[in-house]
């Protein structure tokens, strides 16, 4: 959900930022509640999102001043660097810090910090360019190349959720789904 909220953030105007929170807050406390999490662990995690993607999206405004379209490497390497390392950890903290003071898993600290941390992160990387490329550059699909391009993205984005949640204790997939 972070990657999506944050392909909305880059590609909108600064003044719907709000509604687009609001709305990605609302949809990650209904699918919260829908996997039985409890409604303290459903608002506080979707808060936990909806900040992770507010410092990804103000971030990247703040260095670039416009929308971003990944065009050049610069675009894509400090995207990869703020957006998704950065605010992927910052939201690892929030994360654990939260997990621990609802008391909702057994793990260490640092466990829970690095898998919501690096699960964001994969998710911001992968999601958020594809959307951001999809939609600034309208002749994609007629471009083999520009499909093969992102049935990649996708599939390489797959195994690497896979494999990070095959890794996972049970607890932490089920605290984190």
């Amino acid at each position: 959900a972070n990657g999506v909220t944050l392909a909305a953030l880059l590609l909108l105007p600064r003044r719907v930022w709000p509604a687009v929170l609001a709305s990605a807050y609302a949809g990650n406390v209904l699918a919260n509640l829908l996997t039985h999490r409890e409604v303290s662990a459903a608002f506080v995690f979707s808060g936990v999102n909806a900040a992770e993607s507010l410092a990804a999206g103000s971030a990247m405004w703040h260095y670039f001043r416009r929308r971003m379209r990944f065009e050049t490497t610069r675009e894509v390497i400090l995207f990869a660097v703020f957006a998704c390392a950065g605010c992927g950890l910052f939201g690892g903290l929030l994360g654990a810090l939260s997990v621990h003071v609802l008391n909702k898993v057994s793990e260490p600290f640092l466990g829970v910090w690095l898998f919501w941390g690096v699960v964001d992160a994969l998710g911001m990387l992968t999601v958020t360019p594809l959307i951001v490329a999809t939609a600034c550059h309208r002749p994609w699909f007629r471009s083999p190349f520009g499909l093969l391009e992102k049935f990649v993205c996708v599939s390489l984005f797959t195994v690497a959720v896979l494999v990070m949640f095959r890794a996972a204790p049970p607890q932490q997939v089920l605290l984190l789904n």
